[in-house]
């Protein structure tokens, strides 16, 4: 039962075997930990720049740029209340992770 159905979605997690629900956690942890990785990377954007760091300036604001792409991405597709938890905890713990090493 790990296929679409006809309208193209996935079956509930809960109606279906283990094939699917494996599916939706692994959406889940990928969304999750890509806002991390932007939240942690915005974070230590604003170090960079309260410290004049110019490379490090750089090279954060290309990986923002990149990361937005898979963001927006993971947003569009995310179908399931389970993935949109996944998007805030993601962003909360990155951000919070973020100033806690910097």
């Amino acid at each position: 039962m790990g296929s679409a159905t006809a309208d193209g979605t996935l079956p509930s997690p809960l109606a279906s075997s283990s094939g699917a629900c494996n599916q939706v956690a692994t959406k889940c942890w990928r969304l999750g930990l890509t806002v991390f990785a932007q939240y942690f990377l915005l974070a230590l954007d604003i170090r960079f720049v309260a410290s004049r760091n110019f490379p490090g300036i750089i090279v954060v604001n290309a990986l923002i740029a990149l990361m937005g792409w898979y963001v927006v991405r993971g947003i569009v597709q995310a179908h399931t209340l389970r993935e949109r938890i996944s998007y805030v905890v993601g962003g909360t713990s990155g951000a919070v992770l973020a100033v806690w090493l910097s």
